[in-house]
């Protein structure tokens, strides 16, 4: 999953150097966030190693089954978990139950070095469809943009694509109560 979401991710790198240089304006930060999961999406769809699940593509999201088992995931960028996480921080009391899933969710974050994957067991409130973590995230590992291992050490107009799209996160509004 790690190399799609990298691949995506420059992909998405290459979309946003296009539109800015046609429309002289970059794109918004959810035009790049729901390109990075489009690629993906299709990425997933066309490897033989997974199942892309579709009740998520309507809604933007990804989610996959691995083709040799039944175990099922959602792809959610770290900085929408913390969004979630700080939301239930501030409740004093929750009386509203949660229901353990099945689903596990694979949480990225994109920074200067790579992407960071860490994975988390998921619950659902009983009277919403949105999964969320149901505790804190375990880190799995950090994938580097480049696997050739020759870091130039005077690159002045190399591949730098944190600087240019940073974190793609999904905290541009379209994660509603509700939706998956």
């Amino acid at each position: 999953m790690a190399e799609i979401l990298i691949q995506a991710y420059l992909d998405t790198l290459v979309y946003s150097r296009q539109f800015r240089d046609q429309y002289r304006y970059p794109p918004t930060t959810a035009s790049k966030a729901h390109h990075l999961r489009s690629i993906a999406q299709a990425m997933v769809y066309r490897d033989g190693r997974f199942v892309l699940e579709t009740e998520y593509l309507e809604h933007g999201r990804l989610g996959f089954s691995l083709s040799e088992s039944e175990q099922r995931y959602l792809v959610r960028s770290q900085s929408a978990v913390a969004i979630e996480a700080n939301k239930a921080q501030g409740q004093l009391f929750d009386a509203t139950k949660c229901i353990k899933s099945e689903v596990v969710l694979v949480i990225y974050k994109f920074h200067e070095n790579g992407l960071d994957l860490s994975i988390a067991a998921t619950q659902q409130r009983e009277d919403r469809k949105r999964l969320q973590a149901s505790g804190p995230p375990s880190y799995v590992s950090t994938w580097p943009y480049s696997t050739d291992g020759s870091p130039s050490p005077f690159d002045q107009g190399g591949l730098d694509p944190f600087a240019e799209l940073g974190e793609l996160g999904e905290e541009d509004g379209d994660d509603a109560e509700g939706k998956a």
